[in-house]
């Protein structure tokens, strides 16, 4: 039992770094490449988990990994559009800055809550559906305000 409280503390110290990388990285200035950033964040996410876990992530999995993270694409798709706002320099920049901050912070959170929690139950990534993963990261993140300032403050989620 207090392995597994290990195991659990463990992977939200994964997630909650991800959050903050995630929340800083779209701070920064250039547009777009933020979304290039976070992209690339939730893979080392994914792979960071996995490996936590003990389940397998090689290129083959890359690829699962991917097509499950183009079920945040509506998400990132605003995010995108928010990031254009930085070419408006001064309130288009801190607006988008602000607005991305709290939006990738909140997709990190859910993509690693719904993976701790499939892998806690002995799943793999061979058997997470792509449809059933984004049903679970948008309740996650209706749900997820709470339970991503519960993990930055370090309690338990």
């Amino acid at each position: 039992m207090a392995e597994s409280h290990l195991v659990r503390a463990e992977a939200e110290s994964i997630i909650r770094d991800h959050v903050i990388l995630a929340s800083t990285l779209t701070m920064a200035p250039v547009p777009l490449v933020d979304g290039i950033l976070l992209f690339n964040l939730q893979l080392n996410l994914i792979g960071r988990l996995a490996d936590h876990y003990g389940v397998t992530f090689d290129q083959f999995y890359r690829g699962i990994a991917a097509s499950l993270l183009t079920g945040a694409l509506p998400v990132l798709a605003t995010g995108f559009g928010l990031s254009a706002l930085k070419l408006w320099p001064g309130l288009g920049t801190l607006g988008a800055a602000g607005t991305l901050s709290t939006l990738a912070g909140l997709v990190s959170y859910a993509t690693g809550k719904v993976l701790m929690e499939h892998f806690e139950a002995g799943g793999t990534l061979e058997d997470l559906s792509t449809s059933a993963f984004r049903a679970r990261v948008r309740r996650a993140m209706h749900a997820g305000r709470p339970g991503m300032q519960a993990l930055l403050a370090g309690r338990p989620t």
